[in-house]
């Protein structure tokens, strides 16, 4: 996932590309979440919310179904029982996370 904006308002990371895509943009300014994903060629409704909700940023270990090797997957919490998983290559799982935490001034 790379980090193609960031200032002190506004913070947003692309990964993917050709068929397959997803934008994350937190704003501060507008105090929203948007997720723009591309599947297939065909764009998504766009998710929103209030940048408020969002309240941790975890990463969660699982394992590759395939291979059965040990990963890691980057969410963000939303309120108690919400978690928006976004496709971070494994290597970035950590330096995205601590960009993410401190962006939203989140601790770890």
């Amino acid at each position: 996932m790379a980090i193609v904006e960031r200032n002190a308002t506004r913070m947003m990371l692309e990964v993917g590309g050709g068929l397959n895509s997803l934008k994350l943009v937190l704003d501060k300014q507008a105090e929203q979440v948007r997720i723009e994903q591309r599947t297939l060629m065909f764009n998504r409704r766009p998710q929103e919310m209030p940048l408020s909700l969002i309240n941790a940023v975890d990463i969660a270990p699982m394992k590759d179904a395939a291979s059965s090797a040990e990963m890691h997957q980057l969410r963000l919490r939303a309120g108690t029982d919400e978690a928006i998983p976004l496709p971070v290559a494994e290597k970035e799982v950590e330096e995205t996370a601590s960009a993410l935490r401190a962006f939203l001034g989140l601790a770890a």
